[in-house]
This record gives C-alpha cells, structure tokens and sequence, in this order.
C-alpha cells in the first residue's frame, strides 16, 4: 500500500495532492513522517519572502535529523542542507583563505563551543565574503581569538551610550557575538543562548536596531542573501546588493592594490579582453557592469577592475591581487600605462 502512494508521488513529483492524501495515511497510523510532507507542502505554498519560512525550513531540518533518510532522499522538495545549496549557488573559492585549523583550540579560547553549520562554511569558503556580505575566518587571525572576538563585540558597549542594545555582550553568559558583517557597518550575530546549533540570529542594523530571527543559522542567512530570498534584507531596502552574478572573494594573505586614472577616452572592451588574454581562459572571467567593467583573475587571487561613474571625464583602475601570487601583474601594468593610464 506505502508503495503505491510512493510511486504516486514519484509519477507526479511537482503535484501536492498525492503527498498531502500520503501524509493522511501516515497521520492515521501516527507516523511522524506525516508533518514531514505536511510541512513541506506548506513551505512550498508560501512566497519566498513570508515571515514564515525560515521556522518551517528549521522544523523540516529537526525532523530530517529523526526520519529514515533514504525516504528523505527519495521524497523531499525542500533543499534540507543550506551549506550545499550555497555551494552550488556561490561555488567556494580555489584557494580558501585560512579555512582550515583545529576547532577544538578555537573553541578552548573562547570558552564557547560554535555552530556546525558555521565551522563548516569555514571549512569550504575560508574567510571572504560576496555581496556586501564579510565573514572573517578564526584561523586567519593574527592574534588571540578570544580578543579578537571581544573586541568586536565591543561595539556594542561603544554604542550602548546612544542606542539601546537589548541584550548581553560576549564575554557575558548568553551574550552577542558577532561573526560577520554587511556592509561594514552592520553586524550578524548569534544570541548564545542554549545549543549552539539553536543560537538565534540577530542582525544589527546601524538605522534600524537589532532584529532576532530564530530558527535561522548562519549559513542560512547568506542563502537567504544569496538567493534575494530574504524577507529582513527585503525590509531593510538591502537585497539589491546581492544582484546577481554573485562570485565569493576570498580575503587575502597578502592583499595588494595599485590604482590608476586617466583622463583618455579608452575602449575599456578591447582593453578588458586584451588583459585576460594573460592568463588561460578558463582562469579568467569578465564581469560587465554598469560602473565598469571588472577581470576576475584566478591566478592573482583577485580582480582587475574599471570604474566610469566618476562624475566628470575619468576613469578609474585598480588592480587588485594577493602578492603571494603575483604572477603577471607587471605585465598588467604595463598594458595599463601603455593604455594611456597613470599610477597614483
């Protein structure tokens, strides 16, 4: 009989009906894979933006911790993993920046034990951020961790003079702590209350103050960026800065940049295709733009980009590179003087 409701489902994978008259049978018998399918044809149902699915997608991912997972395997809708969805939206850097190093230690220091979800996106990414969307990694910290993190969460006890700021501070039991930022000026944090892997998010708008959004992890918050797919970011007026195409910039060991201008008319196509032909194509992209054009480079670990919108005649250039790999940067250079550019 389970079988025939199954090959149903399969028969007609995006039609509800089948799931909802399956999960009726499962209810009947007190089978908790009934609120599985009921809640996923929820999620399904509502838009993107309700307020409602980050608690839902949390309740699928509490209940597919208990269910049999080949039928998880063989039936969900719903991507259940936010880190593998990221990964294949935002492919993780070639070279991650400090993404490996010993947990246990970082966590000794801090006297905190961190979200998985959060340990492995550093694992995979490294610090590094896309959007305007920055999350340092621990381990490329050149200093002790635990001042590290008390000195950023000391913005809060900076600001506490003019806003209120409704909760504990790390160090304190149950405090903030901040581990990445959009924009530069606002903050995402964890509410340390309880399991890690429940800690509430809260985002710290410069403007707007604090929002605690429970249920909601780290990883999948920058899914929600990601995607356009947040209904906070869609609020606060800031989802358009993650208009795609999205590439994650790892940070650097040794960030360098060297900035040009000119005052020349210059066909900035012909140039961009000429500065890639540096390199193989396949470790060079170009990203047109409405300010300028932007060279993604590989092999320097970073861009060479254009800027237009100056507000007179100008035209802007940097190159932007790691120095631990600095393989053809004297030759972009020089491309760029002989272009009629001048250092500065």
């Amino acid at each position: 009989m389970e079988d025939d409701f199954i090959a149903a489902i399969l028969d007609a994978p995006d039609d509800a009906t089948p799931r909802l008259v399956y999960a009726d049978w499962l209810e009947d018998r007190g089978d908790p894979r009934a609120e599985f399918l009921r809640i996923e044809a929820e999620f399904l149902a509502i838009p993107p933006d309700d307020e409602r699915a980050s608690a839902l997608r949390a309740r699928l991912r509490e209940l597919h911790r208990t269910l049999d997972p080949e039928w998880i395997a063989l039936l969900k809708r719903v991507p259940l993993d936010p880190l593998d969805e990221l990964r294949s939206l935002l492919p993780p850097p070639k070279r991650p920046f400090a993404n490996t190093g010993n947990w246990d230690e970082v966590e000794k220091e801090l006297g905190l034990v961190l979200p998985a979800d959060y340990k492995a996106y550093i694992m995979a990414y490294g610090g590094g951020g896309f959007g305007c969307i920055d999350i340092p990694s621990p381990f490329g910290i050149r200093r002790d961790v635990r001042r590290w993190w008390e000195s950023w969460a000391a913005i809060y006890r900076d600001i506490s003079q003019y806003v209120e700021v409704p909760y504990p501070v790390f160090p304190e039991p149950g405090g903030l702590l901040c581990f990445g930022t959009l924009g530069d000026v606002d903050n995402l944090n964890w509410l340390t209350v309880g399991d890690p892997d429940r800690w509430p998010f809260v985002y710290y708008d410069r403007e707007e103050g604090f929002f605690e959004i429970k249920g909601l992890s780290a990883v999948e918050f920058m899914l929600e960026a990601a995607t356009q797919r947040s209904p906070l970011l869609t609020r606060l007026g800031s989802v358009s800065a993650f208009d795609p195409p999205l590439e994650f910039r790892a940070d650097m060991v040794e960030p360098r940049v060297i900035r040009f201008i000119t005052h020349r008319e210059i066909d900035l196509n012909s140039l961009t295709e000429c500065l890639a032909r540096h390199w193989p194509a396949n470790l060079v992209q170009i990203r047109p733009r409405e300010t300028g054009p932007v060279v993604l480079v590989e092999p320097l670990a970073g861009q060479i980009s254009f800027c237009t919108d100056t507000g007179d005649e100008r035209i802007l250039a940097s190159i932007g590179y790691d120095a631990a790999y600095s393989t053809g940067v004297e030759q972009v250079v020089t491309d760029l003087l002989n272009a009629g550019f001048e250092e500065i």
